[in-house]
């Protein structure tokens, strides 16, 4: 896909697997689509772009929230005080910020359900019919009761190794419930690298720590390369040989 929105992030080789994958799809399983294929290819293509406007947005966010706090700080050096217009700035910043980092966790769950769903398809158009136990959300994949059961019904290797490319979600998720549940308690601040970061603050003692700090630019850009690693084992392991006679 070429697109006019480019992220200063790493994201060629996301690019790469991401286009390799969906033409698998395309050609192979979707290549005559029923309704629930066509929706769920359709939201798997869609976060190719979803993720490169993101990502530019987070780093339009984190390279004007770091020019701006060094303003402050200079201020507050130079003893002058901010006028409240700098003050709203400030605010104005951090929810962009938080908007746009929420947007990434929210867009990119949907992606891997869609993905979820693009397994379980994937392997009942091969003729496995015991694919059909699969549920339809990422959630139930990182289930153990659920994942054994798919491991012993539709493929040992398969999943086995799958898990392994999944491990990554659940911290995932911890960062998302975080912004999502405890926004309040959630705080941007420098790493020790001085770069833009963030923490959930201790909801009884109202602190955190830098050894805890993670920075916002290194997770997003851990994140695209865990979905980049998935991509890229889906396209080599899914089962590649379609029976378009073979619906269940």
């Amino acid at each position: 896909m070429n697109v006019s929105v480019r992220s200063g992030m790493e994201l060629k080789r996301f690019d790469e697997s991401f286009s390799n994958l969906t033409k698998m799809f395309k050609k192979g399983f979707y290549k005559k689509p029923t309704k629930i294929e066509i929706d769920v290819f359709s939201k798997i293509i869609d976060f190719q772009l979803q993720a490169l406007i993101i990502t530019s947005r987070l780093e339009e966010d984190i390279t004007e929230e770091m020019a701006h706090t060094q303003y402050i700080f200079k201020c507050h050096k130079e003893n002058i005080k901010p006028s409240n217009s700098e003050f709203k700035k400030s605010i104005i910043i951090l929810f962009k910020l938080m908007l746009d980092l929420s947007d990434f966790y929210i867009y990119t769950r949907m992606f891997l359900d869609a993905l979820t769903v693009g397994i379980r398809l994937s392997f009942i158009n091969a003729g496995n019919k015991n694919a059909c136990i699969m549920e339809h959300s990422v959630k139930c994949l990182l289930n153990e009761k659920n994942m054994k059961t798919y491991k012993e019904k539709i493929g040992q290797n398969f999943f086995d190794n799958l898990e392994k490319h999944l491990s990554w979600i659940r911290n995932l998720r911890e960062s998302r419930n975080g912004l999502v549940h405890y926004y309040h308690h959630f705080v941007f601040t420098t790493t020790r690298q001085d770069k833009l970061g963030y923490d959930i603050m201790d909801r009884e003692k109202d602190e955190w720590g830098i050894d805890t700090v993670k920075g916002v630019s290194n997770e997003i850009q851990t994140v695209i390369n865990s979905l980049t690693d998935l991509m890229e084992y889906l396209h080599t392991n899914l089962p590649k040989k379609p029976k378009n006679d073979q619906r269940n």
